[in-house]
């Protein structure tokens, strides 16, 4: 009777979202196929094998791989070798020399065999929604897939009023408390969306409502695409609340003690036992390399090694299941999620980060996860990454829940994170008016007395304009004057007592970035502004470099981001009669500064002894 129930809503559920469903489909696969098309490049090159793609040779024995003359692996990495298609082989359990070990998750086996091997976590990522997606068509789907479903692309029936449930709301503001308790009340198969401009405090709600969730008896999801967005929901609770799952090398330093691996050797007898095979497989390979001549494959199977890794994983996967169920909170990535060891694991509520930059196949890999769904997110920040079409925001999860149930949403309308006048920026892109917390006032950079004027503490927001072009490199933009300005001003900052970490220079554009690497030689550190959504610095420098198509450099959700990564002073450096000629929130950027007499011309980049600022106070703006 179930099996009949659950085809039926199977059925339901084609008829009603079909058309999504399947439009989604088609996108997952052909971003797969761009995706194999970039691995495919990457092991041949532009012509025939590259340097880091020499074939390696593979030996198997049990579930263990031995994969030789490859250097690229590290500890963790999944593994994929290219046989008539890109395949996965398994993942990276250990290495030496030129050797990787490789623990197998297919019945794949080799016999010395000389093959391509790569990298292969993206392609997973993309078979998991691929799975999930087709599942969902043809009413194969289990509970609470078809939950999750039917909230996504159904016709769920959620109630029109958010309900909350009451808490002392101690270190939170009024908007961040509602958002809390309409979590907490929450109810199986329903919904809310947290909207979290910059600096309001999504990740004080996030870890908020997972503390006060766990509390009640409830398992908790924290994910998102990112690892950086786990790890700071995660970093505001005590470890003994939560568990992080993830590879350690792509984790934060401060989770370490949130690590699964650490607190699976913590178990009794697990540590112990796992040191004494570590002994035994080191001692093995000593020996391993001094027979190296007498046929290495051979070796490897009289030493037992398999038999080693095999008992070793084995333990390690026995552990960090009953970590995993133990633990009352779990952070992960969308992908990691539905991956051994949470694989298996159902929770009562997931909380996923950074949603709008989340495709709704994405985001479905965490919902299917739990019962009831908190997306937090902001359709006025960066969207999903899509190799194959230029409409993102049609598939961002956040973008796509909010306008189908716009009755489902909170907002977090209060500043705390930078300088008034940066905060103030906002107003360019919210339809809800963002206000500053008072303490926003006392955010003011601390430099010495004598500065340059463009860089004076009481000009929070800056116009550095200067006379460059852009220039094409590899596909992408560049502008050489403007490197040159960002490298003088963070000299005189440096100068002026700014510590260097807390200095960035972005812009749009990779080749912009290439350059300013290239050129800077310190520890400032420098991005794409896509790579520094969710990060902040005292100073922000952003290089506009565009100088005839600023489409993309003028995408309002760009400018948002790059806008509001500061919190003591946002220098933005471009061409200010290229940008007065056009419209669109730069030009409205441009005016703001003009008013706010922070406009400044940098005149003769022959040196940048002359590359001094004057104060133009909108002199010839």
């Amino acid at each position: 009777m179930a099996q009949k129930v659950s085809l039926r809503r199977g059925i339901e559920m084609a008829r009603v979202g079909r058309s999504m469903l399947e439009e989604l489909l088609q996108l997952v696969l052909e971003e797969r196929r761009l995706a194999v098309k970039e691995v495919e490049k990457e092991i041949f090159g532009e012509e025939g094998l590259g340097a880091g793609a020499t074939p390696s040779r593979i030996y198997t024995v049990g579930k263990v791989h031995l994969v030789k003359d490859f250097w690229l692996f590290d500890v963790g990495d999944t593994v994929g070798v290219l046989l008539d298609r890109p395949v996965n082989l398994g993942f990276v359990v250990d290495r030496y020399d030129d050797t990787a070990v490789v623990y197998s998750t297919s019945p794949l086996a080799f016999n010395e065999e000389s093959l391509l091997v790569f990298k292969s976590e993206n392609l997973v990522g993309y078979d998991l929604q691929i799975n999930l997606l087709e599942k969902i068509i043809h009413g194969a789907a289990d509970p609470l897939e078809e939950m999750a479903s039917e909230v996504v692309f159904g016709k769920a029936k959620l109630p029109p009023a958010i309900a909350r449930k009451r808490i002392v709301g101690v270190g939170l503001d009024e908007f961040q408390k509602e958002a809390v308790e309409s979590i907490l009340a929450l109810e199986e198969g329903e919904l809310l969306l947290v909207v979290g401009p910059p600096g309001t405090g999504k990740t004080r709600v996030i870890s908020r409502a997972a503390l006060e969730l766990a509390d009640q008896g409830e398992k908790v999801l924290i994910t998102s695409h990112t690892n950086r967005a786990v790890d700071t929901a995660l970093e505001r609770l005590h470890p003994s609340m939560a568990v992080r799952v993830g590879r350690p090398e792509r984790v934060s330093e401060s989770m370490k003690d949130y690590l699964i691996e650490n607190r699976a050797r913590e178990k009794e007898g697990v540590g112990r036992r796992l040191k004494q095979l570590d002994r035994e497989v080191e001692r093995i390979k000593k020996n391993m390399r001094r027979r190296k001549k007498g046929g290495w494959g051979e070796v490897f199977l009289s030493m037992g090694l398999d038999f080693l890794y095999h008992e070793r994983a084995e333990l390690l996967k026995a552990a960090e299941e009953e970590v995993v169920e133990e633990a009352k909170i779990v952070g992960t990535t969308l992908i990691k999620s539905n991956l051994w060891p949470v694989k298996n694991v159902e929770f009562d509520t997931v909380l996923i980060d950074e949603s709008s930059q989340v495709s709704i196949s994405l985001a479905l890999l965490g919902m299917v996860k739990a019962r009831k769904y908190v997306l937090v997110g902001d359709h006025h920040q960066l969207l999903p990454v899509l190799r194959s079409v230029r409409d993102a925001r049609r598939y961002s999860a956040f973008i796509y829940l909010k306008n189908k149930y716009p009755h489902r949403v909170k907002w977090l309308k209060r500043h705390y994170r930078s300088n008034s006048k940066i905060a103030s920026l906002t107003r360019f892109f919210y339809e809800e008016s963002i206000q500053p917390d008072e303490s926003c006032r006392s955010i003011v950079l601390e430099t010495g007395k004598h500065v340059q004027p463009a860089l004076s503490p009481d000009k929070p927001v800056v116009f550095v304009s200067v006379e460059g072009e852009e220039v094409v490199m590899d596909g992408s933009k560049a502008n050489v004057s403007e490197v040159e300005v960002c490298r003088w001003l963070v000299e005189e900052l440096v100068k002026a007592g700014v510590p260097e970490q807390e200095i960035a220079c972005i812009s749009p554009y990779r080749a912009q970035v290439e350059l300013l690497k290239e050129v800077m030689g310190r520890s400032v550190e420098i991005g794409t502004v896509d790579a520094f959504q969710g990060r902040e610095k005292d100073v922000v420098i952003f290089t506009v470099t565009a100088t005839r198509n600023f489409r993309f450099a003028a995408d309002p959700n760009r400018l948002n981001v790059a806008f509001t990564r500061a919190r003591k002073k946002l220098i933005v450096v471009g061409n200010w009669r290229r940008i007065r000629s056009r419209g669109g929130v730069l030009r409205d950027f441009l005016e703001f500064c003009n008013r706010e007499r922070s406009v400044f011309l940098v005149k003769g980049l022959t040196s940048a002894a002359s590359a001094s600022a004057s104060a133009g106070g909108g002199a010839g703006v």
